[in-house]
């Protein structure tokens, strides 16, 4: 049955074009061409190394509301060592209302939750930029908040903390859909430039695209066919760019042994030296050609299915013993399938 689907994707594959279009439907468009693939070479990197990551999870999902847990943080690594760990806590509600929304943000400190007052996005804003309130894509929302305080926590370090020449790896491509996040963004891409402090975006999935339906493997197949068991990189990606991703936008292979490619940003001045940095942290044998603190980092930060699972089973008997009756039914309107996934089981 799987083999009739296999063998209609094959065939449409094939139908390749001589000329290829890679597609980004935020960012633009380009052409691949043989000539943006070049070779580079691992540098030995003595710098401190920074590396940037935040997870969410929905813990209680009342219909028109939902309750979510956000952790952002960083590892600094030098000399091979891990220096430093820095971890943030939140909890975010944000309640539907008829003509617009609450949003609160209460932060973990030590033992007590505080409501915070912080800058927040606009999500009365569709992503496309529609003047709508989001409805559909509420379960979207703690996502794009933990986006936005980890891009916080991003200038505070280029502001505060990092130095000249060091190297600050953010796992994801630098990008946001609210304003408010762009010029974050905008201004500590200028901030890094000046300061001679090298930022990468670097993204684990992607959606770029070419015309007749390949992704970003075809780019690794074409690199490989010139750098076979070397570090390549394709710049530039687009040749018609919309700027809404801040950086120098390319593909990269980063081991000599790996079997895939990411996409990355790179705010700097010479993006091949820092690639060479970037590769001399891509040699752990557990998972070659992907940035170790960038593993590292998400083993601390990742909301685990069991953490939320024992979180939303506490939040949950704490409403109950406060006697809400009304927070209970909302929860128990919304969560009929965990009643059926219970039985499935039996």
């Amino acid at each position: 049955m799987i083999e009739k689907i296999a063998n209609d994707l094959k065939d449409i594959f094939e139908k390749k074009k001589e000329k290829i279009k890679i597609i980004d439907d935020v960012e633009g468009i380009g052409v691949l061409k043989r000539e943006n693939f070049r070779e580079f070479k691992r540098i030995e990197f003595n710098k401190a190394c920074y590396a940037v990551d935040g997870g969410s999870a929905i813990i209680l999902d009342g219909g028109s509301w939902i309750l979510s847990k956000i952790r952002v943080g960083y590892v600094k690594i030098e000399k091979n060592r891990t220096r430093e760990v820095f971890a943030k806590e939140f909890y975010h509600l944000f309640v539907l209302l008829e003509d617009g929304y609450i949003s609160k943000l209460y932060k973990m400190d030590k033992n007590d939750l505080n409501e915070v007052n912080i800058d927040q996005p606009d999500f009365s804003r569709r992503l496309k930029g529609e003047n709508a309130i989001i409805r559909n894509e509420i379960l979207q929302i703690p996502s794009h908040l933990m986006k936005h305080l980890e891009y916080s926590l991003l200038e505070e370090l280029v502001y505060k903390i990092a130095k000249e020449g060091d190297l600050i790896l953010e796992d994801s491509l630098l990008y946001t859909p609210f304003e408010k996040g762009l010029t974050i963004l905008k201004s500590i891409y200028q901030n890094c430039l000046d300061k001679g402090i090298s930022l990468v975006g670097i993204s684990k999935t992607t959606r770029l695209r070419t015309d007749f339906g390949r992704s970003l493997g075809l780019v690794f197949e074409e690199g490989e066919k010139l750098f076979k068991g070397k570090l390549w990189y394709y710049y530039p990606l687009l040749s018609e760019r919309k700027m809404k991703i801040v950086g120098e936008d390319l593909i990269a292979k980063l081991h000599e042994d790996s079997d895939r490619c990411f996409r990355l940003n790179i705010c700097a001045k010479d993006i091949e030296k820092v690639l060479g940095y970037i590769a001399y942290f891509c040699k752990d044998p557990e998972l070659l050609g992907y940035p170790y603190p960038l593993m590292l980092i998400d083993r601390i930060i990742r909301i685990t299915n069991k953490e939320r699972e024992n979180e939303s089973m506490n939040a949950y008997f704490v409403f109950k013993k406060l006697g809400i009756d009304s927070i209970i039914k909302d929860i128990k309107s919304q969560d009929f399938h965990s009643e059926l996934d219970k039985r499935a089981h039996k």
